[in-house]
């Protein structure tokens, strides 16, 4: 299994790729969870044993989380320490 670091450096480099992707609308996209999805099982993910689906209704519900809790830790560190719990069951 992927460790936190490795994962939250996968998610970073994640939200930039999204940017350069919308740039015409700095990084607005309402479905940015699937794109998201689908770019982290691309990119290294696919070790966890999420489909598309899975991670992109995982990944809603860790940002409605991150949303909810005041959180110090960085975002990417937050969501992977979510993400990874969510895989080990």
């Amino acid at each position: 299994m992927a460790a936190p670091d490795e994962l939250a450096g996968l998610l970073g480099r994640t939200a930039e790729a999204h940017h350069q992707a919308y740039i015409a609308t700095d990084g607005v996209d309402p479905n940015w969870t699937a794109w998201y999805a689908r770019y982290l099982l691309a990119n290294g993910f696919e070790a966890l044993s999420f489909s598309v689906a899975q991670l992109t209704d995982e990944l809603i519900k860790v940002d409605r989380q991150h949303r909810d809790e005041a959180v110090e830790i960085p975002w990417e560190r937050y969501y992977a320490e979510r993400l990874l719990a969510r895989a080990a069951g």
